[in-house]
This record gives C-alpha cells, sequence and structure tokens, in this order.
C-alpha cells in the first residue's frame, strides 16, 4: 500500500517546487548578459508549463499513467477495452 494521497500530494509538489527552483537558480546564477529574449522567454514557459502540468495531475484533469495495449486480433486484450482507452477522470483511492 502506498502513501496516503495528502502524502503523496505534498511530496510530489515539493518536487516539482524543488525543480522549477533549480531553473530559476539557473537564470539567476549562471544566465549570461546578452541572452536573446526568447532564449529567457523559453526558460520561463518551461518551467511554467512543468507547474501546470503538475496542477493538472494534482486535481486529476489529467493522468501520466501509461494505458493499457489492446490488440483487437486477440481475444484476451480485445476484452480488454474500456480499463484504460477511454478518457476517464482518475478517483483517489479512500483510506
Amino acid at each position: 500500500m502506498g502513501a496516503p494521497e495528502f502524502v503523496a500530494n505534498l511530496e510530489f509538489a515539493r518536487h516539482k517546487a524543488w525543480r522549477v527552483a533549480g531553473q530559476m537558480k539557473y537564470i539567476t546564477d549562471k544566465a549570461k548578459f546578452g541572452m536573446k529574449g526568447e532564449e529567457l522567454a523559453a526558460l520561463f514557459r518551461k518551467a511554467a508549463n512543468e507547474l501546470l502540468s503538475a496542477g493538472r495531475l494534482l486535481t486529476y484533469e489529467a493522468n501520466d499513467l501509461p494505458g493499457f495495449i489492446v490488440n483487437d486480433k486477440d481475444k484476451k486484450t480485445a476484452e480488454g477495452k474500456g480499463r484504460g482507452d477511454e478518457d476517464r477522470r482518475l478517483r483517489p483511492s479512500k483510506l
């Protein structure tokens, strides 16, 4: 059994915050004068996209779990349709 949801959520959020903090630290400590605005904007977009993606995962608007492979020619996997190939919201487990 895994960690309770409230623990896992906070640890996931801390990890993402740590990653983005590292990206911002790169800008404050390593970025050179003369960098083009497009380069700096790309760094900000990368960090922003990581945060937005993490937010969608935490609110179950998205999931990053691998789906099931369904082989229509194989009876076992063909009968498995509906286990991951449709757009379903993942529900957190109840403790």
